[in-house]
């Protein structure tokens, strides 16, 4: 693991990035959710990271620092790329982002450390899952012509997620799993919470920038893509829900070391 900070510049992007308008605003609309949850995630670590005893978790707590150093470098290039988004037709865009983070900081205030963690990981397992559509080029196949400014900010974004894929794992697993089946079952309610309330979240907007795309019509192929990208996606979940799950066994997008030397 190690912090990287790459250049990215969206000022001049244009919304629909590509031709298939629905394609990319589905992709839109999943960029809420690393602009609010990485700084939710940061919070929630720094809780879990004064909790952990600093002999005992040594390493875990360098994790944690690189883990939260990393996260804000995504969020910051996401809010950057979602403000292109935004300032150029999107205005009403700003009211789903607030409601948004606002469900974060109601977490935050409300909910104890143990279900914020086990959210936290649910999350991560999301990303996990998905890594290997984006880093192994799945996305640049579904859009051919696509600008390629967005699609290196999805590559580097998921090429670390899979590099951190263990760190909220072993901190929710050193806290709180001690006993095997209440880990279990802390873990996968945690990832249903999580996958329900970002589902939510990017399906609503997504149909606000789908309702006020300039230039309408979606591609033809475009129903068929979102179905085989839904299917990769739930096989990963399907290992997800296995109580011998443990994100450090699952093997690396095959062009995850290509991405990272690229940033």
């Amino acid at each position: 693991m190690k912090v990287r900070q790459p250049d990215f510049d969206f000022a001049d992007v244009d919304p629909i990035w590509a031709d298939d308008v629905a394609a990319v605003h589905g992709i839109n609309a999943q960029g809420i959710v690393p602009a609010y949850i990485e700084p939710f995630l940061i919070k929630v670590m720094r809780r879990a990271k004064a909790e952990l005893d600093p002999v005992e978790h040594a390493g875990l707590v360098r994790d944690i620092d690189v883990f939260n150093k990393q996260e804000a470098q995504h969020f910051k290039f996401h809010a950057a790329l979602n403000r292109c988004v935004r300032e150029h037709g999107y205005e009403g865009m700003a009211d789903y982002e607030r409601s948004y983070e606002a469900e974060y900081d109601e977490m935050l205030a409300r909910r104890p450390l143990k279900w914020l963690l086990a959210y936290c990981e649910g999350f991560e397992s999301m990303g996990l899952a998905a890594a290997p559509m984006f880093v192994d080029g799945g996305l640049e196949a579904s859009l051919p012509g696509a600008d390629p400014r967005v699609l290196a900010l999805w590559k580097w974004h998921l090429a670390e997620e899979y590099e951190h894929r263990t760190v909220a794992f072993r901190v929710l697993k050193a806290l709180y799993g001690r006993n095997a089946l209440e880990f279990y079952v802390l873990r996968v309610s945690g990832f249903l919470h999580a996958t329900r309330h970002i589902g939510r979240n990017v399906a609503a907007l997504q149909q606000y920038l789908m309702a006020n795309a300039p230039r309408a019509g979606v591609a033809p192929t475009s129903r068929w893509q979102t179905v085989l990208a839904m299917r990769g996606r739930l096989r990963g979940f399907g290992h997800v829900l296995s109580p011998f799950y443990d994100p450090a066994r699952v093997p690396p997008p095959v062009h995850l070391a290509e991405v990272l030397r690229s940033v």
